[in-house]
């Protein structure tokens, strides 16, 4: 089984920006016109399907059982902590998203009030 996540060099807690960002980055530096050899087509086309892959969150989300079970090693503290630190983002942006709304609707009753 191929390591999207090492190809691409992304975290497996990567959001789908940062999937889209590193495919771009890899894509440049792995196109056949830039990088001519041997070993670059089959490399360009693995990235292909990397992407392909990681980007629909249906297949990502099988392809992610499969890698757990074939890489996830009981123990391992990195993956753990991206695990926690991609926890904590989301539960940022819940909270930066619920002050929004807030903000908004106090704005909407001050200028009702006036």
């Amino acid at each position: 089984m191929e390591d999207y996540y090492a190809l691409l060099s992304v975290p497996f807690t990567a959001t789908e920006q940062q999937i889209k960002t590193a495919y771009r980055a890899t894509a440049l530096k792995l196109h056949l016109d830039k990088n001519p050899g041997k070993n670059t087509t089959a490399l360009f086309q693995q990235l292909g399907r990397a992407y392909d892959e990681l980007r629909d969150p249906h297949r990502r989300k099988f392809y992610d059982a499969r890698w757990k079970a074939v890489y996830l090693k009981p123990g391992n503290e990195k993956l753990e902590r991206e695990k926690r630190e991609q926890e904590m983002r989301e539960k940022n942006q819940e909270n930066l998203a619920r002050e929004k709304l807030k903000r908004e609707r106090l704005a909407r009753e001050q200028l009702a009030q006036e």
